[in-house]
């Protein structure tokens, strides 16, 4: 009996570590959205900063157009959609280099292991209304797509309002 209660716990354990590695954050309606997206036409979400993970333990913007070359030259093996998952959600590496890499920053990154993230969007956005959050201005520049990252991937998006001269953020 007590080997079938070990087994039995194992089976768990594996199951739930599984899952956990495999968390897929970017919400599924954006990724089959833009998989569905006729590449022979302009983007909706050209405004939209993407982020992915480089070969070299930098990270990346990308924009639309960008994680279709991506595909075409890197993954094309995959269907559109399994790729953005993946890239997207953080779990393959690119080769690509639109010299944007950056290195996260160190403060933003200790800040944000040490804080729970609402705490960690509040630190660094102003609350426009329920579903706005704009960048504070007091941010030094250098940090700015570190924030992005971390806001990326808590399931935020990003994109600069040229009117305002503002970054707006939002909940996907």
């Amino acid at each position: 009996m007590k080997n079938i209660f070990l087994f039995i716990l194992i089976i768990i354990f594996i199951f739930i570590s599984c899952s956990y590695n495999d968390r897929e954050f970017i919400n599924k309606n954006l990724i089959d959205s833009i998989s569905k997206e006729s590449s022979k036409l302009p983007s909706k979400f050209i405004t939209i900063m993407f982020f992915c993970r480089c070969d070299d333990n930098t990270v990346m913007p990308l924009n639309i157009y960008e994680l279709r070359e991506i595909y075409l030259t890197e993954y094309s093996k995959l269907t559109y959609k399994s790729f953005l998952i993946k890239l997207l959600n953080q779990r393959i590496t690119v080769k690509y280099n639109n010299n944007k890499r950056f290195k996260i920053d160190k403060i933003i990154e200790k800040s944000y292991q040490q804080v729970e993230f609402n705490e960690f969007i509040h630190l660094y956005c102003e609350i426009r209304n329920t579903k706005l959050y704009i960048l504070r201005s007091c941010i030094p520049k250098n940090q700015w797509n570190s924030i992005f990252y971390y806001l990326f991937i808590n399931n935020f998006q990003t994109s600069f309002d040229d009117y305002e001269g503002t970054f707006r953020i939002h909940k996907i």
